[in-house]
């Protein structure tokens, strides 16, 4: 009714110009609307993704709304797995009943709905389901009224208030003689200096507080007066103390945005789009009391991981667990979150409430060149997940971890393969990757996920256990045991302590010129500095504060590990400096033993058992991009130079000698049916310094193959293959 409202208003205003366009938008508005086919695919919220999608995000909401496709694979699959995968043609007469029943009881939730892509792909799969047993069983069902029973039970909430708007248009469009909508626009923000009282909220989750009455949104965001929503039959909004069906995609940032910026990037934040800073204090300190609930909640279910948080980890796993919260036994959550999920340090304890509270249905990624994304607007790497809430488990549970080397590009494609995959039903001309993991796997590796997306599972597996090749196996350990220091990471500290100079977004390394009782650094991370597996310092500091003196004395290293590796640019790993650098862009790793054994361990690193471990441990943050940090590094399994004989450490000191002043080129390039042969001569002589012995030919064999796997591997996550 607003909607409608406003737009007479802003009709009746507008010069006699615009007469014949605005009669040419009625009459394809007419034509819309009579159009069946165009309704059931959500045209309304396909124009809003295109007008409104980058607007939300200058606003500083980091709101990403779904792809149509990846809605309603997500969707599908999350309808099959509630109703336990239904088998409509061999079904009895009460079986029917008992689904059509259940089917229009179905509670549906979307806490961020943006134009409400994910509830009217919902709504479509019932609808389907419902016609597919109308047809095969002959039932004789008024498939309207089950429409506007489902459509009844939809309930939608987002801090945006068009974006309500649009999802409730959306629905109305469906089914236009429902008596009731459970769509609300819900407020994010903090009242008006003359209110009064004061009221900091923060929308949807708000419900974490139990609170669960409803704000009005104000237009607090363009700063206007709020004109309200509440018009007749709209006020009450009532919600169920539970769902059968959840699903989201919800912010994925933190909420570190600032005022008086453009939110572009990293800039933007969850409240970047409020220009008080002291509001946006407020609201950062209740989200931060909220997030700190959550983390105890989380850390009590689920010790010994009591010490882990989700603080890193934005906005979505906030909403994660909110889902969880809200969500009844046996019912299904479906989520759009960022690859980040799979690995990521901060999401290891919303990964341990999957694997204990649910039984992890799907995850799915992609590997389609730059289609890393299920969201419009963004570039981000992104994973769907499905997931059903149990009480108890079995020993039976898998998960399917898919990944799609081509998205589906339409609805109807999603269509096929979601029956495809419910089904068990695919073909090499699918292109998808499917790997079924037992449940004891993921609590075996509840530390990264990722590595069941990809097609070097088995292989880092066997590595991890010592086995490189067939002939020869070596000690491995965790790099922990390795390192006395680790640090510093990429969030300035090395900017700040050392006062170096920035230009634009980087520092400026041609101004750190050697003088006397400056330090030696490698600065910045250009390609060029990646090329070799030996480094030379490339700029001085001067140690003037406390913070740069203990940066030196704890932390200064020959070994250099990234913070960050982008794969199709990176030649090799990790670095080696004959001599004791501070990094603004490495992590300086100082360990415990000689220098001998620091070479052995900084081969092992650039050798292709350690590059594989190293893709099995990383964060996917954006195709070709990974990260590792601090906790990341520490965990993986390396090399324990300290097991080796002394004649051995020596052998593979002398191999690095050898290779460490040779250009490799970049990684991606190294492996395949035709590999480089510096790569090859590295991975030999590293073989043979741990075992003089061994058959050369058997090895190179299984080199070959080994090339293979992770040159497939290498080629899904970078964009330039």
């Amino acid at each position: 009714q607003l909607i409608t409202k406003n737009t007479r208003e802003i009709v009746s205003i507008l010069p006699p110009k615009f007469n014949l366009i605005v009669q040419f938008l009625l009459d394809e508005g007419i034509k819309l609307a009579q159009n069946n086919v165009l309704l059931s695919r959500d045209i309304a919220g396909r124009i809003f993704h295109r007008v409104s999608g980058d607007i939300t995000q200058r606003k500083g909401f980091a709101t990403y709304y779904t792809q149509i496709p990846a809605a309603m694979l997500l969707a599908g699959l999350c309808a099959y797995t509630l109703f336990d995968n239904p088998n409509f043609v061999e079904m009895g007469e009460k079986e029917v009943q008992s689904l059509l029943k259940r089917i229009s009881e179905v509670k549906i939730a979307d806490f961020a709905c943006g134009s409400g892509t994910l509830l009217t792909s919902a709504y479509q799969w019932l609808m389907r389901f419902v016609n597919t047993i109308v047809y095969y069983c002959g039932v004789k069902q008024d498939t309207k009224s089950v429409a506007r029973s489902i459509l009844e039970n939809v309930y939608g909430i987002d801090a945006l208030k068009y974006a309500a708007q649009i999802t409730a248009i959306n629905l109305a469009l469906l089914a236009p003689d429902v008596k009731r909508q459970n769509i609300r626009a819900d407020y994010l923000g903090v009242k008006p200096e003359n209110a009064k009282k004061e009221v900091v909220w923060l929308g949807s989750l708000e419900l974490l507080n139990d609170h669960k009455r409803f704000v009005t949104l104000l237009d607090f965001i363009e700063k206007r007066k709020e004109s309200g929503i509440s018009v007749t039959g709209e006020v009450k909004f009532e919600l169920p103390d539970e769902f059968d069906l959840i699903l989201m995609n919800p912010p994925f940032t933190r909420a570190t945005g600032r005022v008086g910026k453009e939110f572009k990037g990293k800039e933007k934040g969850l409240f970047g789009f409020i220009a008080d800073e002291s509001v946006r204090r407020k609201l950062k300190n209740k989200l931060d009391a909220i997030r700190e609930k959550a983390n105890k909640d989380l850390r009590e279910m689920l010790k010994p991981q009591h010490k882990l948080s989700i603080g890193q980890a934005g906005e979505g796993a906030l909403f994660l667990y909110l889902a969880y919260k809200y969500v009844k036994q046996g019912g299904v959550i479906g989520f759009v979150l960022p690859k980040s999920l799979l690995s990521g340090v901060s999401w290891f304890l919303l990964r341990a409430l999957l694997v204990k509270k649910f039984h992890l249905m799907y995850v799915i990624t992609s590997s389609e060149k730059n289609e890393y994304n299920f969201s419009e607007s963004t570039n981000m790497s992104e994973c769907l997940i499905v997931a059903k809430r149990v009480e108890e488990h079995n020993e039976n549970e898998t998960t399917l971890f898919v990944n799609l080397l081509k998205k589906p590009k339409s609805a109807t494609e999603a269509v096929i393969l979601t029956q495809k995959l419910v089904n068990g039903k695919l073909s090499a001309y699918d292109q998808v990757i499917v790997n079924s993991v037992k449940r004891e796997k993921l609590l075996e590796n509840l530390t990264n996920w990722g590595v069941f997306t990809g097609l070097i599972t088995n292989i880092a597996t066997r590595i991890e256990r010592g086995e490189i090749v067939s002939v020869v196996s070596v000690p491995l350990t965790e790099l922990n045991s390795l390192v006395t220091s680790i640090g510093v990471n990429r969030r300035g500290d090395i900017i700040s302590a050392f006062k170096l100079p920035v230009k634009g977004t980087r520092v400026d390394c041609s101004k750190l010129l050697k003088s006397p009782n400056s330090f030696p650094m490698l600065c910045g991370s250009s390609e060029v500095t990646r090329k070799k597996m030996i480094v030379k310092p490339n700029a001085w500091v001067v140690p003037e504060t406390e913070d740069a003196k203990k940066i030196i004395e704890k932390y200064a290293a020959n070994v250099l590990l990234p913070n960050r590796i982008r794969w199709s640019t990176t030649h090799v790993v990790a670095l080696f400096c004959d001599q004791s650098v501070v990094s603004n862009t490495y992590f300086m790793t100082r360990l415990k033993v000689d220098e001998e054994r620091s070479k052995a361990l900084t081969l092992w690193l650039n050798t292709t058992w350690g590059i594989l471990l190293v893709l099995k441990q990383m964060e996917v943050t954006e195709g070709a991009w990974t990260s590792l940090n601090i906790a990341q590094w520490k965990s993986l399994k390396v090399l324990d130079v300290t097991k080796l004989d002394n004649d051995c450490v020596k052998r593979l000191s002398k191999v690095f000698e050898e290779f460490c002043d040779k250009e490799f080129k970049r990684i991606p390039e190294q492996f395949g049916d035709e590999p480089d042969a510096l790569r090859l001569s590295l991975d030999l002589e590293f073989v043979k310094a741990i075992n003089p012995s061994i058959d050369e030919n058997k090895v190179r064999l299984e080199l070959a193959s080994l090339y293979k796997a992770l040159k497939n591997e290498l080629s899904l996550m970078t964009s330039n293959l």
